[in-house]
């Protein structure tokens, strides 16, 4: 198990943080879509970005500033 960070983010404001102990980054990306549907989230586990989930779990696009 690994200690988790989950950042909640509306309109650009931190809205929540949740930590959560889990087994690997794939259950973590499974925590964050879970909390996307009115916010993006960001991953971390300690400092390490490892993922950014648009709200909605709309699909990432290089050409948007939010994604990625």
């Amino acid at each position: 198990m690994a200690l988790y960070k989950l950042i909640l983010i509306r309109e650009g404001e931190v809205v929540a943080e949740v930590a959560k102990s889990l087994d690997d980054d794939l259950d973590a990306l499974d925590a964050a879509r879970a909390h996307c549907q009115h916010c993006i989230v960001e991953v971390y586990n300690h400092t390490r970005l490892v993922a950014r989930v648009k709200m909605g779990d709309e699909p990432l696009n290089v050409r948007d500033a939010n994604s990625g």
